[in-house]
């Protein structure tokens, strides 16, 4: 249920006395209940006035006292409105003087309040969205023991539905871009949805949390969709004049919030797997069985791997590993890694047979041998 905005004294009174200060006639402004709030004669505050209750006890647009009606002690001639905000009345507004006078001037003031109202409390609401958008980053990101029931009724009153699949980008916090900033960036890339979530981690890098659909998923689509938006992205850079993201990690898809750390955590993983200058749009996907490798004791890794190293040989090793990595990249395709290599393909070609005679080992051919090079080539790194 939502909170019903109400006239709050401290910014009813910061209003009468700027109004005060232009206009000769006083001003009240009082609560559902009738009693002042804010007037320009500082006795009257918190005194009882009869003619404001009726007007909210009887749903009233206007009542109008003259001088020669009958009226509660205290009382005096001029013009009473409702103050609305959503249709509700939520105070009412009085002016003394002369009705025929005043009439128009209490309208206009009237109208004045009212705007006033609605801006204070779309700043409230802003500020609190924003606290809730910083809570959601603590319960997301950093939170072991968080609920899933509560994290599902924060992202809901936060406009995000819980029941989307989801993906952590990570990028770096661009210099000279602030939050806000950054937000119409990314709010401007035609690919982005409401359902996309834009948070900031605690140091200030940016990460979206991008929906993606479950078909796109199940088809082998979910990589393609996330390319494309992240094309837009760059795109939206260039329109607002910012610099382009050195990089783009993106980590696993998730299902339910309470998963998308494990998401995050793999996108800052391979955000910082060595592959600055290889690749921009950096994908946990790619590079699972490198961060498998990873959870091992290095330790462990060196023992099972240190009789092959040996039998290998250091040197074949390491003058093979760029030509394997490019093959792992190129799916083994021979002419493929000659182009990432920048080399004919017969050069990949000769180094495979040179490695073989000096290794025994096919990578080319066996799925067995290919496997024991990447253990071997992680347990050296």
């Amino acid at each position: 249920m939502l909170k019903p905005v109400m006239l709050k004294e401290e910014i009813a009174q910061r209003f009468v006395d700027r109004l005060c200060a232009s206009i000769p006639y006083n001003v009240n402004i009082m609560d559902p209940e009738g009693v002042i709030i804010a007037c320009r004669d500082s006795y009257r505050k918190g005194s009882y006035h009869d003619i404001a209750h009726r007007i909210v006890a009887g749903d009233l647009r206007e009542l109008v006292v003259r001088e020669d009606d009958p009226r509660p002690g205290g009382v005096l001639p001029g013009v009473n409105l409702p103050v609305m905000y959503h249709r509700e009345v939520i105070g009412v507004v009085g002016l003394t003087g002369d009705p025929d006078q005043v009439r128009v001037v209490a309208y206009s003031v009237k109208t004045a309040l009212e705007t006033m109202v609605e801006y204070e409390e779309l700043k409230e609401q802003l500020a609190r969205r924003q606290d809730r958008k910083r809570l959601l980053v603590t319960m997301l990101l950093y939170d072991d023991g968080v609920a899933p029931e509560d994290l599902d009724v924060l992202a809901r009153h936060l406009g995000y539905r819980s029941d989307l699949f989801r993906i952590a980008l990570v990028l770096p916090g661009a210099e000279g871009i602030s939050e806000r900033d950054f937000r119409k960036i990314v709010r401007s890339n035609e690919l982005h949805t409401d359902q996309d979530m834009t948070l900031f981690a605690s140091r200030g890098s940016p990460v979206i949390f991008r929906a993606v659909s479950r078909d796109s998923c199940r088809t082998g689509g979910g990589k393609r969709s996330v390319t494309d938006y992240l094309a837009g992205l760059d795109e939206a850079h260039r329109r607002w004049g910012a610099p382009l993201p050195a990089w783009y990690a993106a980590g696993t898809v998730q299902t339910s919030l309470v998963a998308y750390r494990r998401s995050f955590h793999h996108a800052l993983w391979v955000s910082g797997a060595g592959l600055a200058g290889r690749e921009r749009y950096r994908f946990f996907a790619d590079h699972a069985r490198e961060y498998l490798f990873s959870l091992l004791p290095p330790e462990e890794l060196r023992g099972i791997t240190a009789p092959l190293r040996e039998f290998c040989g250091a040197d074949s090793l390491a003058a093979f590993r760029e030509t394997f990595d490019a093959l792992l990249a190129a799916n083994m395709n021979i002419k493929e890694a000659a182009a990432r290599l920048d080399v004919h393909r017969n050069t990949v070609m000769h180094r495979l047979e040179r490695f073989q005679e000096h290794s025994g080992f096919a990578p080319l051919r066996s799925p067995q041998d290919r496997r024991l090079l990447e253990l071997l080539y992680q347990g050296v790194l």
